[in-house]
């Protein structure tokens, strides 16, 4: 009975919990229903005419930007091709200005404005091309060869060449002409006329240089190379006396004196002594050392000074180019200072690196040579004595010496 009314009780608790749930699914669901409908709205209100035109209005800002766009690489690449031409105009402003230059050193032009510059060059460029064609006889001032000043008739041909008399002559500035040493008749038979590039400034006719002058333009490299060119030549005239003793050494006479009759002195020579020091072995042992020893001792003899020569050979063209690094170094340091303009500020720099390069080839190409040519003589020494020394070893088997 009690499990009865326990159970009915229990029944009727469950139902007001199902209610209760009941009532707030339903509380729920009307919330929900409340947030769809408001959803819904705003949706509608997306999807109407406002959302479209902005669409519209995104499509158009794109246009123009793209249009931008297309407009700037125009701009771009109009402005490159402006900065091109820009480029040309002042490379091209820079070559009038040198031409300028040189017209204003061939013939003194006036003014500062370029175009009448322009124009003077131009006229005097004509009248010297109309004058070079043309052959003039006037009275100049002349200096001779012993350096007296005289008035003489000159004979002009256009203007690249000049002679008076018997001699030919040459621009010495402010109207004058100099005789040319050792420059006459002779020459002009032959065809051969002292030529010029004018007569409105001096020509000098440049020295020869001595070996001193050459080494001073060189530099301290070049005093480097040259005193191994010497060193290569004292070493290679030594090994040429040695081998020429060594050649001298009468190695076949002696080896027929001790193999037909018997010696008591030493021999004399400097291949001779291994055969005086092979004949005193009295064993097969100490006869085959002594002969490698003594032909070893021999090989490296020949070979004196032989390495040193080839060695002075690969170092002098080094030194060569360690001198033409130098001396373009020093000419790119005389750029930086003073510019291109002066031709006779860059000549040192660029005369001590051909003259640094030029000596070690002169100093490696005959060190080559001598030292090939010596080695092959050696060789050809060495070789001889070895066919001896081989020969010596079997008549001295053959005699009999102890084993």
């Amino acid at each position: 009975m009690l499990y009865l009314v326990s159970f009915l009780w229990a029944q009727e608790t469950d139902t007001e919990v199902l209610k209760q749930i009941d009532e707030a699914y339903q509380l729920e669901f009307a919330y929900l229903a409340a947030e769809r409908e408001s959803l819904k709205e705003q949706l509608a209100r997306l999807d109407s005419r406002p959302m479209v035109e902005l669409e519209n209005s995104i499509l158009q800002l794109e246009s123009q930007l793209a249009a931008q766009r297309l407009a700037r690489k125009e701009a771009e690449e109009s402005l490159l091709r402006l900065e091109d031409r820009h480029a040309k105009q002042e490379e091209q402003s820079l070559a009038l200005d040198s031409v300028l230059l040189q017209g204003a050193e061939l013939y003194g032009l006036d003014g500062t404005d370029r175009y009448a510059k322009l124009q003077q060059l131009f006229t005097l460029s004509i009248a010297d091309i109309e004058q070079s064609g043309q052959i003039q006889t006037e009275t100049k001032k002349i200096i001779d060869v012993s350096g007296v000043e005289r008035e003489a008739s000159v004979v002009q041909i256009g203007q690249i060449a000049a002679f008076s008399g018997q001699n030919a002559l040459r621009p010495a500035g402010d109207g004058y002409f100099q005789e040319v040493p050792d420059w006459g008749v002779q020459d002009k038979a032959k065809g051969e006329l002292f030529l010029v590039e004018g007569f409105s400034k001096r020509v000098e006719e440049t020295p020869e240089k001595t070996w001193k002058e050459t080494l001073e333009a060189g530099g301290l490299v070049a005093y480097i190379i040259a005193g191994l060119g010497f060193l290569g030549l004292a070493l290679a005239a030594a090994r040429v006396l040695h081998l020429h003793r060594a050649r001298r050494d009468p190695l076949e006479e002696n080896f027929r004196q001790l193999t037909t009759s018997e010696v008591e002195e030493p021999l004399v020579g400097i291949r001779s002594q291994g055969l005086w020091e092979l004949n005193q072995c009295e064993d097969v042992e100490s006869l085959n050392d002594s002969a490698d020893a003594i032909l070893l001792q021999q090989k490296q003899a020949l070979s004196i000074f032989g390495g040193a020569i080839l060695v002075i050979a690969a170092v002098a063209p080094l030194l060569g180019l360690l001198g033409t690094v130098s001396g373009m170094i020093s000419t790119f340091g005389i750029i930086t200072e003073h510019g291109t303009g002066d031709p006779k500020l860059l000549s040192g720099g660029i005369s001590e690196a051909l003259i640094t390069t030029q000596l070690g080839l002169m100093v490696a190409i005959p060190m080559v040579l001598l030292g090939n040519v010596l080695n092959g003589w050696a060789q050809s020494i060495f070789s001889n004595s070895e066919q001896i020394f081989l020969r010596f070893l079997a008549w001295k088997l053959k005699e009999g010496v102890r084993a």
